[in-house]
């Protein structure tokens, strides 16, 4: 710029250098003002986190389970050094335009979180999830609907907007059973349990009310077993036959209200707002106390049935031929044949399980009386009881 400036001081005093220099000067001079001329200063970041998008709601008795990913990045698309508080925004009205007076405002510390394990070069994302209880005047109507939305802000307490909008119904859930009980039997396990009868008059439009059935083992979400309508009866009953045996399961059971096709309640939605639609949604009431059984297999199989036995020996070495109806348990292992004559104990034939409902007995003596008999063994060594006995004598 020093350079420049004795240049300018030439020029000013009408003494120009030699032409091709001054040409040289002049754009070097150009070149280096453009060099130094500053930039527009870049206005200063607001670490505002990024709205949350993927916001779900859950019923489950008279709360609200809400879930999302807590943001990772700002606005300005920079990752979240220190992530502010998290409000928790409802309302009686199908869209929130502000989150106005909310819920609850928690800290980060207070959030209930857990982190998913991320692939390689991705961030870790964490889950949040907060419980909401439902204002008991709120639940007066079954046609009514929530709608909850959260927005994080920084340690400025300050958000970019609120996150997506999702609706739940408003209407009451019914109490559980207080009865509920699960006993393991040869027919499976048996779940029984008592409840008031409850209307079911008012037409498709008026809510209807079922019973649901879990089944839980360790480390496994429950699993849903089967439903019961609630009706005019007292006592209910529902047979598992889908587990496994030997392991350890926790069962329980919820009074859901089904809000029907033709009521006029809102739908939830994942989006923003959904208007009022007529499909039908269950509203799942608390769960009842759980009943724990271990599945020890120590039922035997059915018996077998229709045992025949038929000499066979013209020409050839004599012997008699034993056949009977399959058994059909589907952990059945094989069966014991068992023999005695008119004075003896039955004892058994085979050294190892007989597969196939068929055996044949090739010790016979001319004579002599055989009195058969055949029970079926599971694959836990559990055996049924003999079956009626089939005689024959050989000649």
């Amino acid at each position: 710029s020093s350079f420049c400036y004795s240049v300018f001081l030439l020029k000013k005093h009408n003494r120009s250098p030699r032409t091709g220099s001054g040409v040289l000067v002049a754009s070097l001079c150009a070149a280096l003002f453009a060099c130094a001329a500053p930039s527009p200063p870049l206005p200063p970041s607001l670490e505002l986190p990024a709205p949350v998008t993927d916001l779900h709601a859950t019923r489950k008795g008279n709360n609200v389970v809400l879930t999302w990913t807590l943001p990772q990045q700002t606005t300005d698309g920079e990752g979240i050094r220190f992530l502010g508080p998290t409000r928790i925004c409802r309302s009686q009205q199908d869209k929130l335009t502000e989150c106005g007076q909310p819920v609850v405002e928690l800290a980060f510390s207070q959030l209930e979180t857990s982190t998913t394990k991320a692939a390689t070069n991705v961030p870790q994302r964490v889950a949040a999830r907060y419980l909401d209880p439902l204002p008991a005047d709120w639940m007066r109507n079954p046609a009514a609907s929530v709608t909850y939305a959260v927005e994080s802000l920084n340690t400025s307490h300050r958000g970019a907007d609120l996150s997506n909008q999702v609706r739940v119904p408003a209407a009451a859930t019914e109490k559980p059973p207080a009865d509920f009980a699960a006993q393991l039997t040869g027919e499976g396990i048996v779940l029984t349990w008592s409840g008031p009868l409850l209307s079911i008059a008012g037409g498709d439009a008026a809510p209807h009310y079922f019973y649901r059935v879990y089944r839980t083992e360790k480390d496994a979400p429950p699993a849903l077993v089967g439903e019961v309508q609630q009706g005019t009866q007292t006592s209910m009953r529902l047979v598992d036959h889908s587990f496994t045996w030997e392991n350890t399961y926790d069962y329980r059971v919820n009074l859901a209200t089904r809000l029907t096709a033709g009521s006029p309640h809102a739908c939830p939605g994942e989006a923003n707002p959904l208007p009022a639609c007529k499909d039908s949604m269950d509203v799942e009431g608390e769960d009842s106390a759980s009943s724990t059984i271990v599945a020890h297999d120590t039922f035997p199989p059915a018996v077998p049935t229709a045992l025949q036995a038929v000499f066979s020996g013209a020409g050839q070495t004599p012997f008699i031929d034993l056949t009977w109806n399959p058994n059909t348990d589907a952990d059945l292992a094989g069966y014991n044949v068992y023999r005695r004559d008119s004075s003896g104990q039955p004892t058994r034939m085979n050294t190892e399980l007989v597969k196939a409902p068929a055996f044949r007995d090739a010790n016979v003596s001319s004579g002599q009386t055989y009195f058969y008999s055949v029970a079926a063994v599971d694959a836990r060594a559990n055996e049924s009881s003999r079956s009626e006995e089939a005689s024959e004598t050989a000649p």
